[in-house]
């Protein structure tokens, strides 16, 4: 496994309202990283650019974990999972690293991460995980779950009609029960809800958006690159 230097087991903290934005080649290697990206991890723009994504990676982490991602990946499927960054300096941070491939005409061309910042109980159980992964080189990650598999349109989508049935069915006992209060609550409740589901979708979007504008640049680079390669070079890319 890469080493990245000492660490000083100093957890650091992003913005939860923030996601932190990678986008790499099949190599790993570092194509874009947004501003909260660069921010947390304590390196500049032109020192995570074109440097390999492990530039990040944490000691505490099972190569187990990367051999997981990378197969997914590179089989075209999506993977999802909590991970723990080296800052720099030697800090940490957690993230809950949503990773899928990019893929042109059927092709693997690159991957995009999104990170969000993941809850307590998330990291626990990641340290719990990862401690005996680390102490038994033949345990593997657990399989994805059906939620874990899910794309964030799906996930949200589903989240959004599960709030608004439950709503729904809250608010037609109340009024059969001629609880008129329970009723306006159960309402009021469900666009609340329904609110705060648009705003998480639309941080994503926005993120996401983000990345695929920058996929698109990049792929004009490749295919720019490949046009001027001898005949020979670009077989053998």
């Amino acid at each position: 496994m890469k080493d990245n230097g000492p660490v000083t087991q100093r957890e650091v903290f992003f913005d939860d309202r923030n996601d932190l934005v990678s986008v790499t080649d099949i190599q790993g290697k570092i194509k874009f990283v947004n501003d909260d990206f660069v921010s947390i991890s304590g390196f500049s723009r032109e020192e995570l650019t074109g440097k390999d994504h492990n530039i990040v990676r944490h000691p505490d982490m099972p190569p187990a974990a990367f051999k997981s991602l990378w197969s997914n990946v590179r089989a075209g499927k999506i993977w999802r999972g909590i991970v723990k960054n080296r800052c720099k300096n030697g800090d940490h941070y957690w993230v809950d690293a949503f990773v899928s491939p990019i893929m042109k005409k059927g092709k693997l061309v690159g991957i995009q991460s999104v990170r969000s910042q993941p809850s307590k109980q998330q990291v626990a159980d990641a340290e719990a995980l990862y401690k005996k992964m680390r102490s038994n080189a033949s345990l593997e990650l657990p399989g994805p779950t059906l939620l874990e598999r899910m794309t964030f349109n799906q996930f949200f989508s589903l989240s959004h009609l599960i709030l608004m049935l439950g709503g729904a069915i809250f608010a037609g006992q109340s009024f059969f029960s001629d609880h008129l209060t329970n009723a306006l609550a159960a309402v009021i409740l469900t666009v609340i809800a329904a609110l705060n589901w648009f705003v998480i979708r639309y941080r994503i979007l926005t993120s996401v958006k983000e990345t695929e504008d920058l996929i698109k640049k990049c792929l004009k680079e490749i295919c720019l690159r490949k046009s001027t390669c001898p005949d020979k070079t670009r077989s053998a890319v």
